[in-house]
């Protein structure tokens, strides 16, 4: 049997950082180091459709991202018997049907809609121990290979192409929560297993191992190759708050918008409104101008002189108005042009004899 301190963190497990041994230390009652502790990192679940015809929506799946850490790694489901480990840290990550198949060695049957597998990631912590050098060993050695969630959601619903046409899958309904992930002897998940260090072939050419420097640098933030799913999680998070947070200022100025189109439309009646009554002072400035003779009364001549008068403010063309009122006024005079009888009483005698009236006898 192997002794409890004559593990390698080289060839077991995953090499423990100082964040993943805080995050295994909020689960002890007494502080672990990291020759204490076996970590192994497992694929628990995806969205594609599984052996049993049933799936995960990504929803679902970041429920059991929130939700796993702190639950049993158990044998087989048997909840009748103590765990073996404890998950501490969980995490979902999204990637082509290619690289899933390149990982796992499996397909991921996607529904037609979906282009990209979305898988969850957790984390499990043991203890190396005596008793749990056999389960470590058959874990490294890949005889305990396969792993499966133990799961609660809102429903489980079918997925048909129309009403009347044969179920293609069934579906479960979020919200939900990871209860527990055990070992088994296959999962219903095709790919749900202990999976080894990712390597940088799988993303780039040349089969080089992964440069978590240039990723830590276009993450802005340092990352491990343990850690690089969370912060990828963390990341997508942000960006999600920074995109709610532009919703919020574009429907802030769609609001904004929406008022001043209404006062546009309010103040439309007194644009036209304004637009007869500077029209109509044009109008008497030019035919006030053809009576003092200082434009010809020509088509050209009033074209010209409208072009000009339309430049001048409103007060500009009622002071030329005024102006021009007052010459015209001098120009042409208000008299009377004969003089007529301003005798009010015309009936009485004006001292001639009617010619027509008869002499009296």
């Amino acid at each position: 049997m192997v002794g409890a301190k004559s593990f390698d963190l080289k060839e077991f497990g995953v090499e423990i950082s100082p964040e993943m041994l805080a995050k295994i230390n909020n689960y002890t009652l007494k502080p672990l180091t990291a020759d204490d502790v076996y970590v192994r990192k497992y694929l628990l679940a995806h969205n594609g459709i599984d052996r049993d015809n049933e799936r995960f929506p990504e929803d679902l799946l970041n429920d059991f991202m929130t939700t796993l850490p702190g639950k049993s790694f158990l044998k087989n489901h048997d909840k009748n018997s103590l765990p073996i480990g404890r998950f501490f840290n969980a995490a979902t990550e999204t990637f082509g049907p290619d690289f899933f198949k390149e990982l796992t060695g499996e397909e991921i049957s996607l529904p037609d809609t979906v282009t990209a597998a979305k898988v969850l990631w957790g984390w499990v912590y043991m203890l190396k121990s005596d008793f749990n050098n056999e389960l470590i060993t058959n874990i490294d050695g890949g005889i305990y290979r396969h792993a499966s969630i133990g799961f609660r959601a809102t429903d489980l619903v079918a997925q048909k192409a129309d009403i009347n046409s044969a179920v293609q899958y069934w579906q479960y309904v979020a919200p939900g929560e990871a209860t527990e992930s055990s070992i088994v002897w296959l999962g219903a998940q095709p790919g749900a297993m202990a999976v080894k260090k990712i390597k940088e072939s799988s993303k780039e050419e040349g089969g080089k191992s992964m440069d978590l420097q240039k990723v830590s640098k276009a993450f802005g933030r340092a990352v491990t190759e343990e850690t690089i799913a969370e912060v990828h999680t963390q990341i997508i998070s942000e960006k999600d708050a920074e995109l709610g947070t532009l919703n919020t200022q574009v429907g802030a100025l769609n609001t904004e918008v929406s008022g001043l189109k209404a006062q546009v439309s309010a103040l439309q009646p007194l644009a036209e409104e304004g637009k007869a009554f500077r029209d109509d002072l044009i109008k008497q400035y030019h035919t006030l101008k053809v009576k003092v003779e200082d434009v010809k009364e020509t088509l050209e001549a009033k074209a010209s002189l409208e072009a000009i008068a339309k430049a001048y403010p409103v007060e500009f063309l009622r002071d030329e108005i005024k102006i021009l009122n007052e010459r015209v006024a001098v120009k042409f005079p208000d008299r009377d042009q004969l003089k007529g009888d301003a005798r009010q009483d015309k009936s009485g005698d004006s001292g001639k004899k009617n010619v027509l009236v008869p002499d009296e006898k």
